[in-house]
């Protein structure tokens, strides 16, 4: 908790300690969905469970007010805007992938590329705007960051 505190007090700084910011909620929300291999198998999930309930949810949110505030036009004419938008797309990306329901990527043989978030993410996903907003950041941006869109 700690961490997500200190890495939002970077978010309201320059753009490249914004972008250190967002990168360091990215890693962290990859971490914990990681798991480790030092704790036992229940702490983990409870940590798990923990950070999705309290805060996963609220970091998606952040990743997606983010990517409707960076106007596209600074995204491709300031490199460093470029890179604020790309931690972000792949903040955004570490909250989807991130597993909910519990199952880590070796119980299971079948990719199927399902998705599964919680109901109360619903309304996230339910929003008319969501899907043409990434429709268009894929075609505006450039391909190097149209591919995280």
């Amino acid at each position: 908790r700690k961490t997500i505190e200190d890495a939002q007090v970077l978010l309201k700084r320059d753009v490249t300690s914004c972008s250190v910011g967002v990168y360091i909620l990215s890693r962290l929300i990859d971490e914990i969905n990681e798991g480790s291999t030092i704790r036992s198998l229940v702490r983990q999930r409870k940590i798990v469970s923990s950070f999705r309930d309290e805060s996963l949810k609220s970091l998606f949110t952040l990743g997606l007010t983010s990517v409707k505030q960076l106007p596209i036009s600074a995204v491709t004419n300031d490199p460093g805007r470029a890179r604020l938008m790309e931690n972000v797309l792949q903040l955004v990306l570490e909250c989807l992938l991130f597993d909910f329901i519990g199952t880590a990527p070796e119980d299971s043989t079948d990719d199927t590329g399902t998705l599964q978030i919680p109901s109360t993410w619903r309304s996230a996903f339910t929003s008319e705007d969501l899907l043409p907003m990434f429709y268009d950041l894929a075609i505006t941006l450039p391909p190097n960051l149209s591919a995280k869109a």
